[in-house]
């Protein structure tokens, strides 16, 4: 007995049309964000700190009044009491430092948190992407921030032809003890690092980079970041290369992380080499001074001048992805001119083994 089997119809395709491109959908147009609202949370954030600051050396003032005026002491002692204490380097850095970065800090939560980007996100508080620095390098960088910050120093010394003064850190190193001295480091190591590295690299400069060039972002906040310290000229120029570098590093590593590793490095250097005066003979030469300075720029900038030409890099391309073969087999299968032939061989071919 022979049986037979049912078998479908086989489909033949007559023809093989080319499928129809659709119309590009139009895209809308982005609007890029707005400049001013951001400067204007730079300037509320700064403003809050300098706030801070009159706040805390007003209060510090009226409770040494209060515990001087309860020892029974009258009222022009417990003005010249007072001014002493105020008039003293350390405390009067401490008093003006840290409410400020504090105020700072409280200013610009408030202005990221009006952005309706995540907080973290909106300040640059990420892990780094695109390119990784490591730790070592960074340390590098920092080397040569400060030796670039003492040759920005002599340039400004012979521009302005003013005689270098002593600011409120050096006037506090000089008179503060050694415990005073460390304390002060690690202040400054960490706060400004923190508040500063976030307002200026993360709230600013995120924002600029979506609306200029990464030179000119770069640029404006680091011209920001050097009028902020405003209390003396060669101040002003020390920094520079400290807010190029630190910029940099953000806009390579999309994160403020790295740029705050090498700001408290940095900081720290700087209350370290300012120290030394302390440790120094008083007989010492100004030549032999000058002498050791010039080597402090040319060790350090050599130390972290590789690390500064690979951030300078451009980040190469990634290659391209090679195509399988079977995939391209099948694509040149379909493709074909010949295409419904090859289908209808494909498909006869099937009912055949099916009987």
């Amino acid at each position: 007995m022979i049986s037979t089997i049912a078998s479908e119809p086989v489909r033949v395709f007559e023809t093989c049309e080319p499928v129809r491109e659709s119309a590009p959908a139009v895209r809308p147009k982005i609007r890029k964000p707005r400049v001013w609202t951001t400067i204007a949370g730079l300037f509320f954030a700064v403003i809050v700190g300098q706030l801070a600051s009159i706040l805390a050396l007003v209060a510090v003032g009226v409770g040494l009044g209060i515990v001087l005026g309860a020892q029974g002491a009258g009222g022009d002692q417990i003005q010249t009491r007072i001014q002493e204490i105020l008039q003293r380097p350390v405390p009067a850095l401490l008093l003006c430092l840290i409410p400020a970065q504090l105020g700072m800090a409280a200013g610009l939560l408030y202005a990221a948190r009006r952005s309706m980007e995540p907080i973290k996100q909106r300040l640059g508080f990420l892990p780094q992407m695109g390119r990784v620095v490591g730790r070592l390098k960074l340390v590098t960088l920092a080397a040569v921030t400060f030796s670039a910050s003492l040759v920005f120093l002599v340039l400004s010394h012979l521009l302005t032809r003013a005689a270098p003064t002593q600011n409120v850190i050096g006037a506090a190193i000089n008179d503060g003890s050694w415990r005073a001295v460390t304390l002060l480091s690690i202040i400054l190591s960490i706060l400004p690092a923190l508040v500063e590295e976030a307002l200026f690299r993360g709230y600013l400069q995120r924002r600029l980079l979506q609306r200029w060039s990464p030179a000119v972002a770069i640029g404006v906040s680091t011209l920001l970041f050097a009028l902020l310290h405003f209390d003396s000229v060669h101040h002003m120029f020390g920094v520079v290369p400290l807010g190029v570098i630190t910029g940099l590093l953000a806009y390579r590593t999309n994160s403020i992380k790295p740029g705050m590793l090498v700001h408290g490095i940095h900081n720290a250097t700087v209350v370290g080499y300012a120290s030394l005066a302390k440790v120094l003979p008083s007989d010492v030469s100004p030549d032999t001074i000058a002498v050791f300075a010039l080597g402090v720029i040319v060790v350090m900038g050599l130390i972290g001048l590789p690390a500064v030409i690979s951030l300078l890099r451009r980040q190469r391309p990634l290659p391209p992805v090679e195509t399988h073969a079977a995939s391209t087999m099948a694509v040149d299968f379909l493709s074909a001119p010949d295409c419904a032939v090859n289908l209808r061989r494909s498909e006869s071919a099937l009912a055949g083994s099916a009987l």
